[in-house]
């Protein structure tokens, strides 16, 4: 018989959600809606929205070159709570088998973030920021530094509209 209540007792604990006092994720709802950027040589729209009952932001995104070797990008980012307070982290895949663990998300609430991946080790880091630069305007910057190496280069920088 208590072996019966406890399980009991287990079954309802586990059932029960966890509680929230904050949404870590709350910071980063400015990027919500869809985002389109035309910069010379590219063209690429972003999708962001909460999915899972809001516990996860997702990006989907498409680019494509209009250069001579013109190529196309497909891209997805996943934001999500680690469980540490309000921590975040995101892992990055594309249609080229790229795959990025940003481990270190910096969020300025409404107005900006900033996704980092380490830069210790044998692999090289990246850095994404999303900054707003006015009403219904971002400006995305996307860098990467030499493994071991704390200096970034510049890949690539756009401005972003709101199409929403």
């Amino acid at each position: 018989m208590r072996l019966r209540i406890a399980v009991a007792i287990l079954v309802c604990v586990v059932a029960v959600p966890a509680m929230s006092a904050s949404d870590p994720l709350s910071g980063l709802d400015f990027l919500i809606g869809n985002w389109h950027s035309n910069s010379p040589g590219a063209k690429g729209s972003d999708v962001f929205q909460r999915e899972l009952d809001g516990h996860i932001l997702q990006r989907r995104s498409q680019s494509a070159s209009t250069g001579n070797a013109a190529t196309s990008m497909q891209a997805l980012l996943t934001v999500y709570a680690t469980g540490a307070g309000d921590a975040l982290a995101a892992i990055y895949f594309d249609n080229e088998g790229h795959v990025i663990r940003y481990n270190h998300v910096t969020v300025k609430p409404e107005t900006g973030v900033e996704f980092s991946s380490d830069t210790a080790g044998p692999l090289p880091a990246f850095r994404l920021a999303y900054s707003v630069k006015g009403p219904g305007l971002l400006h995305v910057k996307f860098e990467t530094a030499a493994p071991g190496q704390k200096d970034y280069r510049l890949i690539a920088e756009a401005d972003e509209a709101a199409t929403h």
